[in-house]
């Protein structure tokens, strides 16, 4: 199990990624190049909360939910990992 959590993991950080920069060109396109800024100086925390909160006006509802599962999956594999290094 414990060699299939690294590439598991990368699998799942990529597709947050791309859900990341969709939401990111929609937030740059809607909310103008301050709040693109802030999303990417704050590693995609803001764009997240920003996404979510026009999700549902933007039609970016399954991305914001795809987004989150992954960030939530990937940080089940994280300490899946790090435990398994004690």
């Amino acid at each position: 199990m414990g060699s299939l959590v690294v590439p598991l993991a990368w699998l799942v950080a990529g597709g947050a990624f791309v859900c990341w920069l969709v939401v990111l060109v929609r937030q740059f396109e809607d909310a103008g190049t301050a709040s693109g800024a802030l999303g990417v100086a704050t590693c995609g925390a803001w764009t997240l909360v920003w996404g979510w909160r026009n999700a549902e006006r933007l039609g970016l509802r399954r991305v914001v939910r795809l987004w989150t599962a992954l960030v939530a999956a990937y940080l089940v594999l994280a300490i899946c990992y790090s435990s398994r290094s004690w």
